[in-house]
């Protein structure tokens, strides 16, 4: 695939060009499956000697085929993950592909298929993607237990996994889910200052000591009707621990002896709910998509030098707070006419950022004391507003094209005595060309101007 970006740089396009060359082996066998007019095909016969227990492991096995994963860009926008569960992407930006596909179990899997991007009628896809088919099936679950111990300063880690369970009917499939992130680290040892002439003047003893839990519940649920129509509803709550202290015993050579004792401590919790349905209106089909994602964040730093002697002890704290959130409604029409494909895409997002912060010195007395701390508290919002319209169609025989223009309007406005309020008007689009001139050969051409979300923080 040859890959060219032109990224948002005031009001003109800046060319940046990312190229490299794939050429796809199309031989029939049970490592590199078996072609077919659409593309490779693979089953569970494929990977057998592998031993997979999932679909994300059967993937991991396709040659020449790797997972990308973005679902951080900004807003829902369009399709850019290469990865598609039948037929279809996931309108969830908590939910990546990765977490999907590990609870689609390999009794579920029908096949997978590896397709151009540009031949599926999603824009914003191009080269290699896999279309994950999932057959009807009983409840069944599975479980994966994680125990991490290293030696010397980092605690050991007991319970760490996943728990999930999901099944599927005529007309709904469903999946829900239990996952325990957790970290650990440590370090030890000794540092030396010197002088400019090498002469050592301090020496360090460090501890350094993380522990971090991150539990999170996630479930998705999707339902056919008999008319076609389908709807999707995604829903994931989240929360995070972590605790990291740095610990240093310092001897100075011509001065006191101390202790620096840094503590920093976060405590965080967060949601998503997403959901969309699809079905036929007038000439084509219409899906609409709703997301709401809010996170609140709580930390703090603590640092405090204590001396030998009797000097008073020095430090201070920061305190943050800050709540977070997107709301996105996004609608999607596709239609056939003059040859072609054609889907209009249009979406409105509301983003907000609302923050607090407290600073505190160390006071003789052994308190803590609030001191001021000038354009501490603030607030940034963005309503943004896209529009993006696509055609794609067969040029000649193995060669198709995709073409998509629009842009996207937005307003940044920043609260608190130096708020600014900015507008923007930014052009976006692609094209997209695939070519395969034979069976065991596949060429594709993506120029994009993408623009990337924004860092409120």
């Amino acid at each position: 695939m040859i890959s060219i970006v032109f990224g948002d740089r005031k009001s003109l396009l800046i060319l940046c060009a990312i190229v490299q060359a794939l050429f796809l082996s199309g031989v029939a066998s049970a490592q590199d499956g078996s072609e077919v007019q659409t593309g490779r095909i693979y089953t569970l016969i494929d990977f057998e000697r592998f031993t997979p227990r999932n679909a994300l492991d059967m993937l991991n096995r396709v040659p020449g085929f790797a997972v990308t994963n973005d679902n951080l860009g900004r807003g829902l926008g369009q399709a850019s993950t290469n990865v598609l569960i039948n037929g279809k992407r996931v309108s969830s930006k908590s939910q990546n592909i990765v977490d999907q596909l590990r609870r689609v179990s390999v009794d579920n899997v029908e096949r997978i298929e590896i397709v151009d991007g540009s031949s599926l009628d999603l824009p914003g896809l191009s080269g290699q993607v896999a279309n994950v088919i999932t057959r009807q099936g009983d409840i069944s679950g599975r479980y994966e237990y994680r125990t991490v111990h290293r030696p010397k300063f980092a605690e050991p880690l007991w319970f760490g996994g996943e728990l999930s369970v999901s099944g599927s009917t005529q007309n709904t499939e469903w999946n829900a889910a239990y996952t325990h992130g957790s970290g650990r680290g440590g370090s030890g040892g000794q540092s030396f200052i010197t002088d400019a002439q090498g002469n050592v003047t301090e020496i360090r003893e460090v501890r350094t000591h993380f522990e971090g839990e991150f539990p999170r519940l996630s479930s998705s649920l999707t339902w056919t009707s008999p008319n076609g129509t389908i709807a999707n509803l995604n829903a994931q709550y989240n929360r995070n621990y972590q605790d990291f202290s740095n610990d240093e015993e310092r001897d100075v050579v011509n001065d006191i002896d101390l202790f620096r004792d840094f503590d920093n401590r976060g405590r965080n919790y967060g949601y998503e709910i997403g959901g969309d349905i699809e079905f036929a209106l007038g000439f084509g089909t219409l899906k609409l998509i709703g997301l709401e994602s809010f996170n609140d964040n709580n930390s703090s730093s603590e640092s405090a030098l204590i001396y030998a002697d009797d000097t008073p002890s020095t430090g201070n704290r920061f305190a943050s707070q800050s709540e977070s959130g997107e709301r996105i409604v996004r609608a999607e029409y596709r239609w056939d006419m003059l040859g072609g494909n054609w889907e209009l895409d249009t979406e409105a997002a509301y983003n907000r950022l609302d923050r607090t912060s407290q600073f505190f010195n160390l006071e003789s007395s052994g308190n803590l004391l609030q001191t001021s701390l000038p354009n501490s508290t603030g607030e940034v919002t963005e309503d943004r507003y896209e529009m993006i319209l696509t055609y794609g169609s067969t040029l000649a025989e193995g060669l198709t094209m995709q073409l998509g223009a629009g842009g996207e309007k937005s307003e940044l406005e920043q609260s608190g005595p130096s708020g600014l309020t900015r507008n923007f008007w930014r052009p976006k689009g692609s094209l997209s060309l695939a070519w395969a001139p034979n069976e065991d050969m596949d060429v594709s051409l993506n120029i994009s101007r993408r623009v990337g979300q924004l860092s409120f923080g």
